[in-house]
């Protein structure tokens, strides 16, 4: 399995062979090892240079749990790793779903709250139509490694909506910000492997067993 993922990391293909539990189970684990280990060490680091990292700008402790730890993995394999695979219907609902999450995180402060959502929802068929009509034109022209990889990156730098503006003034905490995004694009990597290996809604639940932890921890620590 290890072989396997080494050889698609140095050539990505949308075309892999189709894995059972026991490659969602391995790549599940070493994601969720990754994070509990990178992120706790990033936090120290900076701690131990003095520098105060920032909490998120939006606090989920005023969400259901359930909530929270349903709709952010939901949405975000929804808009990064469906449409890995390339189909035409996939792409739309991709770029829809991320035109959502831009519209309602930039333009209305966030993406839990009900405020206007029939107006996000429709700029966001707007939006994302434009945006699935272009990938499906140009996105094909370019090589499925750099489609795969843009998207983990894409992802990674997503997560930067958890910060203010406010973050980035100091060099210190804006370096937090960068670094703490690219810890994120391993993550990204992983998730596309698990979505082609073995499908979306496995993508989805590992992504669901990522975020138990930090969101547990978050809460009890409120």
């Amino acid at each position: 399995m290890l072989r396997d993922f080494c050889r698609f990391l140095a050539a990505p293909t949308e075309q892999v062979d189709r894995g059972g539990f026991r490659v969602w189970l391995l790549f599940t684990f070493v994601n969720l090892v990754w994070s509990l280990v990178s992120q706790p060490v990033l936090v120290l680091l900076f701690a131990v240079c003095g520098v105060e990292t920032p909490v998120q700008a939006t606090d989920p402790t005023q969400y259901p749990l359930w909530l929270v730890l349903l709709l952010p993995p939901v949405v975000e394999e929804l808009g990064f790793r469906l449409g890995l695979v390339r189909t035409r219907g996939n792409i739309y609902v991709s770029a829809g779903v991320l035109a959502f999450v831009l519209i309602s995180a930039l333009g209305f402060g966030s993406l839990y709250s009900l405020d206007r959502l029939p107006v996000r929802i429709a700029l966001a068929l707007i939006v994302g139509g434009a945006l699935g009509w272009l990938v499906n034109r140009c996105g094909r022209k370019i090589g499925y490694p750099v489609y795969f990889y843009t998207l983990a990156v894409l992802f990674a730098l997503l997560h930067g909506l958890n910060y203010t503006w406010n973050d980035l003034m100091s060099w210190g905490v804006g370096l937090y910000v960068v670094c703490n995004l690219l810890l994120k694009v391993p993550s990204g990597v992983l998730y596309g492997y698990i979505r082609l290996r073995n499908g979306f809604v496995p993508a989805v639940c590992a992504h669901m067993l990522h975020n138990v932890p930090a969101f547990l921890l978050y809460f009890l620590m409120r």
